[in-house]
């Protein structure tokens, strides 16, 4: 078998062994290049940063004016109507879901409205607890609509007698929401909060600090 001579070899030096004998140890040829210490993973010692969160702050429900509900009944909401319907609403009382597509039973919640806002002709929801799931089918593009449902004044069932009070907001896809003119839902982005410094170390975890530098 052919060997390569023109490599120098370090300097070898035998060593005894247990049975009394001597051996020369293996040598890498001189020049070689050292391995590579393997890069530690960024998560051992930097935390990944976190990543700013999608996020539906409020939605637009409904307008003052003439309406035609799903059932067809027409009904007129006015500005004074859609005011005593912000003042009005406690969520201790009744907690409003948000869910997708109008369903008799309410359920299941992907959220829930904290608040009522009144604005001019306009009625927004102020939400909370939203499901990460739903908020990214919205960014999506699945779900481009809001529809809103509403306990009649002279409902049973209704928490606020006497006013219009929020039941449930639905998220709508391909189905045309009843009230037309509606914004469609935004995405806003939580801003990333500042890293707090680190605490100091005991010296005894100084091995670990080593490990990172």
């Amino acid at each position: 078998m052919a060997t390569n001579r023109s490599k120098r070899t370090q300097p070898r030096r035998a060593f005894a062994t247990k049975g009394g004998g001597w051996a020369l140890p293996w040598t890498a040829p001189i020049g070689k290049a050292k391995a590579k210490p393997k890069a530690k993973p960024a998560s051992f010692c930097e935390p990944a940063a976190p990543a700013p969160r999608a996020n539906i702050e409020r939605l637009h429900i409904m307008r003052a004016g003439q309406q035609v509900a799903s059932n067809g009944l027409k009904v007129t909401l006015t500005r004074a109507d859609l005011e005593a319907t912000a003042r009005a609403y406690e969520p201790s009382n009744h907690e409003a879901p948000l869910v997708v597509g109008h369903v008799e039973s309410d359920s299941p919640a992907y959220g829930w409205v904290k608040a009522l806002v009144a604005e001019g002709d306009n009625l927004f929801a102020v939400t909370g607890q939203l499901d990460p799931g739903l908020v990214a089918l919205v960014q999506a593009g699945r779900y481009k609509r809001i529809s809103a449902s509403f306990y009649m004044p002279d409902t049973p069932h209704n928490p606020t007698p006497g006013v219009w009070h929020l039941r449930h907001v639905a998220f709508l896809g391909a189905t045309p929401p009843a009230v037309k003119g509606l914004k469609a839902p935004e995405i806003s982005w939580e801003p990333i909060p500042a890293p707090s410094p680190a605490p100091p170390k005991p010296k005894y975890f100084d091995w670990m600090v080593n490990l990172c530098n």
